[in-house]
């Protein structure tokens, strides 16, 4: 009995400890659940929601989630479920939600959305899986999805109904109406990259440095800078710890991109199949060892794990972003398009119209038809990175077949791949856009259908395809060429007759066909491919000969058959920025030959390369038939605004037609920003080509919000009055590099010494070569300081110095002089820049001055500076170069404007106040920044686009603006508002 008793005991112990455990666990939830009840906001009622649903089990939701149709406010997929949110209290299936649409068709217009982009790969039973909610967290409105009256049914039992707020009828509805018996496989998240690769990195990396030193590893890493080099994208820095860095991301990249497309290909390969598939290339080093191959198959077991076809967004890019450090992207210029900018783009670019004749164009190819041509077929993005571009035009054609063409559906994975075409240099992103565009294919028995990506400089800046009549020249990495007949670069399974002909050259036997489906005429001339490759392969290897013809022959066809449509967003880099070399100068080349390169004089020396990228690959690959074909292009803000781009706004001549931009878009006010790190905004311009001069365009849509208001703004005419003053002004001295030449801080030694600090240089390695570089405590002579003035200095009307140039001047302060010459008259200023000298020959760029001196003065802009010395009896104008308001003050001519500012000078302290006080007067500085040519720089553009008349001492309201200014420098409680009324009424006009 004893023991029983202890047993009994012991059991409600247990019990009540478990019971204690239970509700400590339920504690969480019930608080969620009680939080719910005494909501107030809707964002308040989304998440509690998703707190409640991941504690029952009901995992992997989407808030806010993105659609061609709108936001829907949570997506479940692998439950197949749409959740509508409102307020508490305005839950209402037929009360408004905006405009005339109700609560319901809402939910219906999102559910739909869905069912556009997946329709393409679910069969119809899936379709009608899909479920949508309507609530406020209080009462519950349920329906099914029928997607052959394409319509939501209630649910009968879930009409209106309110849950109790307590754990279990909360859990007990959610099972019962909500929650699935079984759930598919999540979309893949936003931070792919931590699930798929992040655990394995650490181990790669540890037998990336086993590896190292063997021959087969140097053999791929050389090969990696090979490819990279030959791109122009190498890594700029030599050490071998970044390169080894960014090597290994790369061959994870690379092997990642191929073992999904094999997934795709066929979703019940096993993942050491999918490992098979990385074997080839720079990346093949990691599958070399047993340990490689064991870490790739994990990773291929993680990519078994999600539904990728049922995601729609660009997920390479997600995966590119969590593995490269941004400071890596941003050496390379990766910097890549948003999906729901990129979705808006190319839903406007692919107009339906143009999509169904495409799709029926395209159709007739594949089967064989004579009669219908392949010129102006297909889109092309000439700069596709990952592929995002290329997914979305995707997605929208496969959505027109599904919509409008469902006789064509089983063939359209094969219709998509022949009409949507890529390029990129970076052969990375090469590899990833191909993934993510197999991954907006439906699956098909066949697998992967050609991937139309070219691994080539789409601006051809050197020597692109060599087409003759009768075929195509290519040129070996050797640089040997062989010549490629016609009829197989033009044959439409080119792909089968190029396997057979560089098989048959490296077995150095006669090409053998396993199914007798070729003529005689394309028998004979795939043995004379074969025999033109075997000596080829013979001297130099098998350089992966099939793909080095494809992708050559893919390349060749975009150039020759042109397309219809051209999209994308073109590298956003400023021409002088360009790497040093050919490249560089080919680029300037064809920038004058297309008539883009500003030549105004005192215009920006930079540009955009975008402008001649745009304007170079219209010419090459959009096809000539005027007002139906067309581009679409994602750009800096600038390209609406700034000079350099002035002849490009024009439109500009292509080789038949004229080229016209017909719309843009102003996204400066979309939120969240399109890109943080465009400090010129952003921008999408529209364009076709004409059989008649361009006209300039002159109006934007200018978008707010999350692309849902648009209105119409006029672009500022370029042909405004100019200031008489324009001539006079003149940059500020442009001393470079400001860590060897630039001090903030000066502190007295003896009469004729002090100790500087140098300006330190980039705190963040990516951000320059002078990364790291200062110099503290030098002691130099106290006359070999120049001070200068920065816009940090400046203020309207008064500038105070609080830099100074490490730059001695002669005695009169007229002329500078070369340190290399003053060991006698400054010793310690000798000895610092002979120092000086040889870092600053060891880091400058190539495009530099010779000398630290020369670079010091570049083109004279101290110098000219310092000869105003004689003309004390005048005053120099200072304004700030860049900045959120315009600033001006008056100076001595001697001092140094620094290179954030802008000069000119006066004849008389009068002209110097009706200056700065037009400059400095609030009312004008919405003009200013209307008048910018650049959203960062005021620059000569205030001049240049502002009729500001010279100083007229007769004028009463030149008077009255002089009166108030020399009231305003003396003074620091005046308010710079008296100076409206005059500037106002001086440009009335």
């Amino acid at each position: 009995m004893k023991n029983t008793s202890n047993e009994s005991e012991s059991l409600l112990v247990q019990q009540s400890q478990e019971l204690a455990m239970k509700d400590k666990q339920n504690l969480p939830l019930k608080d969620a659940i009680q939080e719910l009840r005494t909501s107030t906001s809707e964002d308040e009622v989304r998440s509690l929601l998703r707190e409640i649903f991941v504690a029952l089990g009901l995992k992997q939701w989407w808030l806010e989630y993105p659609l061609s149709t709108g936001v829907a406010d949570m997506v479940n997929f692998p439950a197949r479920i749409v959740i509508e949110t409102k307020k508490p209290g305005l839950v209402n299936p037929y009360g408004k939600s905006s405009g005339n649409e109700t609560q319901i068709d809402q939910l219906s217009r999102y559910i739909s959305g869905i069912i556009d982009q997946r329709t393409i790969f679910e069969r119809a039973d899936e379709i009608d899986e899909w479920r949508g909610y309507l609530t406020d967290g209080v009462k519950w409105w349920g329906y099914q999805w029928s997607d052959g009256p394409r319509k939501l049914v209630p649910i009968p039992q879930v009409q209106g109904i309110s849950v109790h707020f307590d754990v279990e009828p909360f859990s007990d509805f959610v099972n019962q109406h909500i929650k699935r018996r079984t759930q598919g496989k999540d979309i893949p998240p936003d931070d792919i990259a931590s699930k798929l690769v992040d655990p394995l990195m650490e181990p790669l990396s540890s037998l990336q440095r086993d590896l190292e030193s063997e021959i087969f590893y140097q053999t791929k890493i050389g090969l990696w800078r090979k490819i990279l080099h030959g791109s122009g994208i190498a890594p700029s820095d030599s050490s071998p710890l970044n390169q080894s860095y960014i090597f290994l991301r790369h061959s994870v990249i690379v092997s990642l991109a191929r073992m999904l497309i094999a997934y795709l290909s066929n979703a019940s390969a096993h993942p050491s199949e999918l490992v098979s598939n990385a074997l080839e290339g720079f990346q093949g080093w990691i599958t070399e060892v047993h340990t490689g191959v064991q870490l790739l198959t994990r990773i291929g077991e993680n990519i078994r794990k999600y539904d990728w076809r049922g995601s729609t967004r660009d997920v390479l890019k997600d995966v590119y972003h969590g593995l490269i450090d941004p400071s890596h992207r941003q050496e390379f210029g990766e910097y890549y398009t948003p999906d729901h900018l990129a979705r808006e783009v190319v839903g406007n670019a692919l107009d339906d119209d143009w999509c169904d004749d495409a799709i029926v164009r395209a159709n007739r190819v594949l089967s064989g038809d004579q009669d219908v041509s392949t010129e102006n077929l297909g889109v092309l993005d000439p700069s596709c990175g990952s592929g995002t571009f290329l997914y979305h035009a995707a997605r929208k054609i496969l959505g027109r077949i599904s919509t409008n063409h469902l006789t064509l559906k089983s063939k359209s994975p094969q219709i998509v791949s022949r009409l949507v075409h890529g390029i990129d240099v970076n052969p990375i992103a090469v590899e990833m856009a191909k993934a993510t565009l197999a991954m907006a294919l439906p699956e098909t028995p066949e697998g992967v259908p050609k991937l139309r990506v070219a691994l080539a400089d789409a601006m051809q800046t050197r020597v692109g395809p060599i087409f003759e009549k009768l075929g195509l020249f290519i040129s070996t990495p050797a640089d040997r060429s062989f010549f490629v007949p016609d009829e197989i670069v033009s044959h439409p399974r080119s792909d089968s007759l190029i396997e057979v002909a560089v098989e048959a050259a490296v077995q150095q036997e006669k090409p053998r066909f396993e199914t007798p489906i070729y003529g005689d005429r394309i028998l004979e001339r795939v043995e004379e491919l074969s025999n033109s490759l075997t000596p080829i392969i013979e001297n130099e290897s098998n350089h992966v000969w099939v793909w080095h013809l494809e992708n050559a022959i893919e390349f060749a066809r975009m150039s020759r058959d042109r397309v219809g449509r051209l999209i994308g967003n073109p590298p956003w880099l400023v021409r002088n920025e360009t790497p040093e070399g050919a490249r560089k100068k080919d680029i300037e080349r064809l920038g004058k030959t297309l008539g883009l390169v500003e030549t105004l004089r005192g215009s920006s020396a930079k540009g955009d390369l975008a402008a001649i990228f745009t304007a170079r690959v219209t010419d090459l690959y959009l096809g000539n038939s005027p007002n139906v074909n067309g581009f679409a292009w994602v750009l800096p803000g600038s390209a609406l605004i700034n000079q350099t781009w002035s002849n490009w706004r024009r439109g500009f001549r292509s080789e038949i037609n004229n080229v016209e931009l017909d719309l843009a878009w102003n996204l400066d006010d979309v939120i969240p920003p399109i890109f943080d790190h465009a400090p010129n905004g952003t921008c999408v311009v529209f364009g076709r080509k004409i059989p008649d001069d361009p006209q300039e365009i002159l109006q934007v849509l200018k978008w707010r919000g999350k692309f849902e208001i648009a209105e119409i703004s006029e672009i500022e005419q370029e042909n405004v009055a100019s200031s008489e003053y324009l001539e006079a002004v003149q940059r500020g001295a442009f001393y470079s590099p400001e860590p060897l030449l630039l001090t903030e801080n000066v502190v007295d030694v003896s009469d004729q010494l002090v100790s500087v600090d140098t300006k330190p240089g980039s705190q963040k390695k990516s951000e320059g070569r002078w990364f790291g570089v200062e110099t503290k405590d030098l002691i130099i002579e106290r006359d070999t300081l120049l001070p200068v003035y920065r816009s940090q200095d400046l203020k309207p009307f008064k500038a105070k110095s609080s830099a100074y140039l490490i730059a001695p001047t002669d005695d009169d302060g007229t002329h500078l002089l070369d340190p290399k010459h003053c060991e006698s008259r400054y010793p310690r200023l000798y000895s610092y820049w002979l120092t000086a000298e040889r870092l600053y020959l060891d880091r400058r760029r190539p495009s530099s001055a010779d000398s630290l001196f020369e670079n010091l003065d570049f083109k004279k802009y101290i110098s000219k500076q310092l000869t105003l010395h004689k003309s004390n009896d005048r005053l120099k104008v200072i304004y700030n170069k860049s900045g959120k308001n315009l600033r001006a003050a008056s100076v001595t001519p001697s001092e140094i404007a620094g290179q954030t500012l802008y000069w000119l000078l006066t004849s008389s302290i009068e002209e110097a106040l009706y200056l700065c006080g037009i400059l400095n007067a609030p009312c004008m500085q919405e003009v200013w920044d209307k008048r910018r040519t650049s959203k960062m720089h005021f620059d000569k553009s205030i001049f240049r686009r502002t009729p500001i008349t010279v100083y007229d001492h007769k004028n009463p309201l030149h008077i009255e603006i002089v009166d108030i200014a020399n009231m305003l420098s003396e003074s620091s409680n005046e308010s710079l508002v008296e100076l409206n009324e005059p500037v106002q009424e001086l440009f009335r006009d």
